[in-house]
């Protein structure tokens, strides 16, 4: 971690026209959203919450205004450190229009927002220190203000946070909200370790011991199979779909955990079934049809 001290925003960002800029602390937790959480498992879901317009309340019918993105440029921030006052820095973002969604009888409006890659480079990394008054939701002030000069820099990340850092084949092993969190956020080290090997991986479901024994060697190989379990907890396997079916998608994520046993190199011609071959071996050598989730 790199430590820095009495240096702006501005000039860290190498921005030259702070005018063009506003700066905006975001909060948003009046309804339990944690937000640090969302940056590492769910970015998507984080940029609605920030790009937030307004709300046309259903009995007036009058519009409630977080803020207006009338510059060219904001630079948004999220709680890193509360009890410490410290704020994550999530990129520079600028709007393209505008999208409505209805709700029980009424419309909130919402930005759609684009990052500014020129001036996000240490987006995730940089943390800054702001005293924010008590109870407020968000704060927001031009980069030119005496408003931008509160925010102290604290410190930069080595790297971006994130639920977990690829290393090595050897040992990947996953929870359920890290694999969301790299397949969502489409983490690329992930994505090019993962998309470019055939394997043979195992699940394993911590509260009842029990075991899957898979395989990938298709389309995107281990990163598209696990993608699918992503997507629908289940994957189409027989048995994991009837326990969705019991259980939710709450058991999933509270207690199914992802590894790899084996990889299968590319340059064998039988590859495919190759991987199928060694796919049954760990069937054998771990039991997981006769005490796990493997039906065949």
């Amino acid at each position: 971690m790199l430590s820095i001290n009495k240096i702006t925003i501005q000039e860290i960002l190498n921005i030259q026209d702070p005018e063009n800029f506003y700066v905006k602390l975001d909060k948003i937790d009046q309804f339990g959203i944690d937000t640090k959480n969302l940056y590492i498992n769910d970015k998507e879901k984080l940029l609605q919450e920030m790009a937030f317009h307004h709300d046309t309340n259903r009995p007036t019918e009058n519009a409630t205004y977080n803020y207006v993105m009338d510059r060219a440029y904001t630079l948004h921030f999220i709680p890193y450190d509360e009890k410490n006052k410290l704020w994550l820095y999530v990129g520079a973002y600028y709007q393209t229009g505008t999208y409505n969604v209805k709700y029980e009888g009424h419309t909130t409006t919402y930005y759609k927002i684009q990052l500014e890659e020129q001036y996000s480079r240490l987006k995730g990394r940089l943390i800054v220190h702001f005293d924010r008054k008590p109870g407020t939701r968000q704060v927001r002030g031009g980069l030119e203000t005496n408003f931008a000069d509160r925010l102290t820099l604290h410190s930069i990340l080595e790297q971006e946070i994130s639920s977990v850092t690829f290393r090595d084949y050897q040992n990947i092993h996953l929870t359920y909200p890290q694999l969301k969190s790299i397949i969502t956020n489409n983490e690329q080290k992930w994505f090019t370790a993962l998309s470019t090997i055939n394997a043979v991986y195992l699940q394993t479901d911590k509260k009842t011991g029990k075991q899957y024994v898979g395989s990938a060697y298709g389309r995107d190989k281990l990163w598209g199979r696990w993608k699918q379990y992503v997507e629908n907890y289940h994957g189409g396997n027989k048995s994991l779909k009837e326990l969705y079916e019991k259980e939710g998608p709450q058991y999933f994520e509270d207690n199914f955990t992802y590894s790899l046993l084996e990889v299968v190199p590319n340059s064998r011609k039988d590859m495919s079934n190759l991987v199928i071959e060694r796919e049954s071996w760990w069937k054998i050598a771990l039991q997981s049809r006769e005490f796990g989730y493997n039906n065949n």
